[in-house]
């Protein structure tokens, strides 16, 4: 990903290296040269930009489920699966034998994500990467309505999601992913119904802080993530070095206030892949009250 500028400093430095062709001075151009390279890398525009993810919602929203043997399904599991309950949810669909063609935007949306109850995310990004070397994918529990089962059967959900990955769910039995309604604010706001008060940290306006991802609430309710971004950008938090590196990298996630208390973040993506991480998220506090 170097830029032109950095390519052509790099053949200075080679050039340099050349010219001073003693082995001590050589030895010092090549380290020079590999730190620009590294730095240049680093500092890289991420991959999933514009163009990418309307590459990528355009094929999902064509994706459709398929009948296999044995009252299996094969479906997209953000395009076709309910992932938690719904609040005042309209389930006409529920006695078709296929999943339904879901707006995965606003039933599944970034805003579920986050109050999805129970969920294990470090296990999203291990299922993930597991899958992705070639480990078996184990058939998705689902109730009568295409709601996933439970959360362990979400994990599996989430993390086929981050590869685009087709899975096989049968219907049967389970009580579905519980929504935490603290969390869930924003949906229960749009439903017009009230979401339970939350004793919060009393962050100042403008104060910059490390905040636990599970501990926000989404304001993304009708936009689901893009979950291959989020797996890249996970990736690549995992492998930088300390909270300093990753908040040079990603930023400041501004967050507020709701009307219930709850801290809240508009971000998807890097909000998503530090719950993956299992790292602390740099936050901004730009507004209190909702």
């Amino acid at each position: 990903y170097c830029s032109r500028i950095d390519s052509i400093h790099v053949k200075h430095l080679c050039h340099a290296c050349v010219a001073c062709c003693t082995p001590a001075t050589m030895r010092h151009a090549s380290a020079l040269a590999l730190h620009a390279v590294t730095a240049a890398a680093a500092m890289a525009p991420l991959p999933w930009g514009k163009r990418p993810c309307q590459d990528y919602l355009k094929a999902l929203r064509e994706q459709r489920p398929a009948r296999l043997d044995d009252g299996l399904v094969e479906c997209h599991p953000l395009r076709h699966l309910r992932w938690t309950a719904g609040v005042a949810e309209d389930d006409e669909e529920c006695s078709s034998p296929l999943p339904p063609q879901l707006d995965f935007d606003a039933r599944n949306s970034a805003c579920h994500a986050a109050a999805a109850a129970g969920v294990d995310w470090t296990a999203v990004l291990r299922r993930a990467r597991a899958y992705r070397g070639g480990a078996p994918v184990p058939v998705i529990d689902c109730t009568s309505d295409w709601r996933v089962a439970d959360a362990e059967s979400l994990a599996v959900v989430i993390a086929c999601a981050c590869l685009d990955r087709r899975v096989a769910a049968r219907r049967g039995e389970g009580a579905g992913v519980a929504l935490d309604f603290e969390r869930a604010a924003p949906l229960l706001a749009r439903a017009r119904m009230r979401a339970p008060e939350v004793v919060a940290d009393p962050f100042l306006d403008g104060a910059r802080t490390l905040v636990r991802p599970e501990r926000l609430a989404s304001t993304r309710d009708l936009e689901a993530p893009v979950w291959p971004k989020v797996l890249h950008f996970a990736e690549v938090m995992a492998n930088l070095p300390n909270d300093a590196a990753r908040r040079r990298r990603f930023g400041d996630v501004p967050v507020r206030r709701l009307a219930n208390g709850a801290w809240a973040a508009g971000s998807r993506h890097r909000v998503a892949a530090s719950r993956l991480c299992g790292l602390a998220l740099a936050c901004r506090v730009v507004k209190k009250g909702s």
